[in-house]
């Protein structure tokens, strides 16, 4: 992923960097600071309630959702900061000694993140086809199956990296490199699209072989969550791999996409990393109930103080009040005794 925010990096090497006006600069940098704060929390939770769970970490398919959810914490505690210091340095125009350093960082980290993430989503996609075709074999999957899936997510992510770095000291083509990250995307993209497609046709024709009752609504509940999650991603990728390609491969001044383009692109690109905790963990029905009882559990530990002195001062109103009744029937046992004898 050769990050296009080189728009600006290409103009401070040739002429004067373009500056942008400071109410514009400040709202780039408090929608990006925003949806880095999203990104965390949303992913962060999703972690504390798969690992909460028992139960959730057991099914297999989970893994692949704890998987995302990593990724996702490092575009928000490592990508988007380093964004923002780039952001900040182009606009100031600083040209310190660890400018380049930090670029290259920033750009191997996003790359690292930005396809671990296409990457695990391609899978997910992928074995949920396995799973409504194949449903006996997924169940009991041949063994090394899934931790194999998940380090070829790493592996990939890493492998393009390496090839990052080998194109910045010319060892390999750059254009070579971007033609690596078209086919890449292109390949996942291909995978997203075919894979929730046969999950519908499958659904779809299972439902009226067996005439099953209301499944034309279910389908439509199925069609309309594979539509969702197909346009999320081409939403959110698609526009800042667009421009990458036309920045590196269109020569002429007039075709270069300018910096508000730019910086909206990435923006839309790291919104996917707090979009996918909602489309892939929190519609889950089992995720919600955990994360409803985690948020009970919390809640319930920390009540408070005045609600907790209330009901210290209840609790020793009420036994102060029952060692009074106790006085009063020992004294009216007493006294019954005494008139007895």
């Amino acid at each position: 992923m050769n990050n296009t925010s080189n728009v600006t990096q290409k103009n401070s090497n040739t002429t004067k960097p373009v500056h942008m006006e400071l109410t514009s600069f400040l709202m780039w940098c408090f929608a990006f600071g925003v949806v880095d704060l999203i990104v965390i929390i949303a992913n962060v939770v999703t972690l504390v309630v798969f690992y909460s769970s028992k139960y959730l970490v057991r099914k297999r398919h989970n893994h692949f959702l704890i998987l995302l959810a990593i990724t996702d914490i490092m575009v928000g505690l490592v990508v988007m900061p380093l964004y923002l210091y780039q952001l900040v340095s182009w606009w100031t125009n600083e040209h310190n000694v660890l400018k380049n350093a930090v670029f290259d960082t920033f750009t191997a980290m996003d790359i690292f993140s930005g396809f671990a993430s296409i990457f695990t989503l391609a899978i997910i996609a992928a074995d949920r086809v396995y799973a409504i075709v194949f449903p006996l074999y997924h169940k009991v999957p041949p063994k090394g199956v899934y931790p194999s899936m998940i380090a070829s997510v790493w592996v990939l992510s890493g492998l393009l990296v390496l090839y990052y770095f080998l194109s910045r000291v010319n060892i390999v083509p750059k254009e070579a490199f971007i033609y690596l990250l078209l086919i890449s995307i292109s390949i996942s993209l291909l995978v997203i699209c075919i894979s929730y497609l046969l999950v519908w046709a499958r659904v779809k024709c299972f439902a009226i072989s067996h005439g099953l009752r209301g499944a034309s609504f279910r389908e439509r509940r199925l069609a309309e969550l594979l539509f969702l999650i197909t346009i999320i991603f081409v939403f959110t990728w698609l526009p800042f791999h667009v421009i990458n390609f036309i920045f590196h491969f269109c020569k002429s001044p007039k075709c270069q996409p300018s910096s508000k383009l730019v910086y909206f692109s990435k923006l839309l690109h790291y919104s996917n990393s707090f979009l996918n905790p909602v489309v892939y963990s929190y519609r889950n029905v089992e995720f919600r109930k955990c994360l409803k009882r985690l948020v009970k559990n919390v809640t319930s530990q920390s009540k408070p103080l005045l609600t907790d002195k209330r009901e210290r001062n209840l609790r020793g109103a009420t036994r102060e009040r029952k060692l009074l009744l106790e006085r009063q029937e020992a004294f009216r046992r007493i006294v019954v005794k005494e008139s007895r004898v």
